[in-house]
């Protein structure tokens, strides 16, 4: 979702209307992606047992319209533990059905993010009792990733003391479940098969950020983007890609603009798409090109689509 807010914030038009919207939801991106990166950290030297899987961000499926995130999830013979993260900054006062937050001399009222990571365990034993694993115990904690952050007690809500956690209090609460859960319940081959179908199901997250903006794909500017230079000034100059306001080679933001179109766009592109998009002339010019990149391809001719996969893209950068 950063990579498609980035690309989107940089092919709209300054002074969009919706610049503002889009910064905004930006920066909690950004600020959720460095919790998960903190939980990610602390996630990972904990004393694990040798067999065990770690799962971050696992989006699953409760029906086949509605879905699930978890944030960090550790799957274990004995146990499933679930940490739901929260990067948020100012004063927090946890009540049962909302958290408030007050920054700025400002009050905001979020939902209960321990309501939050109980639903997230009340949907997980049920996806895995409808595959017949068997049943596992597990717990849940909300771990507040940022520092500056303050946590206010709440004497009428108990489960916050228990539930709400610092990143440097997960070893801790680990090694207590540890010796609350002795009982392996689960073979290896169990724990291979569930880690299997998590997989399987996980289903990632990618909305049409276009209409949830009101934005039409006419709106998005079109060409290879100079980070040097911060104009889309990069053409296709004696067979390199060159920027002609400082003259630099930039052949990976061919790439990085194959990448915004896969965003943006679609996953798919076509000669004629190709074209349209980077400025070039010949079909035979972005026949090669595309070509080059050795994409899986459907169809013939001037039929043929040539399909993006971002995984595939990013690692050309």
């Amino acid at each position: 979702m950063i990579l498609i807010l980035e690309a989107l914030q940089k092919r709209l038009l300054e002074n969009h209307p919706a610049g503002v919207p889009i910064n905004e939801e930006l920066g909690r991106r950004y600020a959720g992606y460095r919790g998960e990166q903190i939980l990610d950290y602390y996630t990972k030297y904990l004393p694990l047992q040798k067999h065990h899987f770690i799962f971050h961000d696992l989006r699953l499926p409760i029906s086949s319209e509605a879905f699930f995130q978890i944030d960090t999830l550790i799957l274990t013979p004995y146990y499933l533990l679930v940490f739901e993260g929260n990067h948020m900054a100012g004063k927090l006062f946890f009540e049962p059905k909302q958290l408030i937050r007050e920054l700025n001399n400002m009050e905001e009222s979020f939902p209960d993010p321990i309501v939050q990571v109980k639903n997230q365990q009340y949907f997980l034993k049920l996806l895995l009792k409808k595959y017949s694993f068997p049943f596992l115990p597990s717990d849940a904690f909300v771990v507040i990733t940022n520092p500056k952050s303050i946590i206010l007690l709440n004497p009428d809500y108990k489960e916050v003391l228990e539930k709400v956690i610092r990143p440097q209090a997960l070893r801790f609460n680990f090694e207590l479940l540890e010796k609350k859960y002795v009982n392996s319940i689960l073979s290896h081959n169990e724990l291979e098969k569930i880690s299997e179908v998590l997989l399987q199901l996980h289903t990632p997250d990618e909305p049409d950020v276009l209409a949830q903006y009101g934005l039409n794909k006419s709106e998005i500017i079109p060409g290879i983007y100079c980070e040097k230079c911060g104009q889309f000034s990069v053409n296709r100059i004696k067979r390199f890609w060159r920027c002609h306001i400082c003259n630099k080679k930039a052949e990976k933001a061919f790439i990085q603009a194959l990448i915004d179109y896969r965003l943006l766009i679609s996953t798919t592109i076509t000669n004629r798409e190709f074209r349209q998009f980077f400025g070039v002339d010949s079909i035979h010019v972005a026949s090669k090109m595309l070509n080059s990149l050795n994409l899986p391809t459907r169809g013939e001719r001037r039929h043929r689509k040539y399909e993006l996969s971002l995984v595939y893209l990013l690692s050309l950068l």
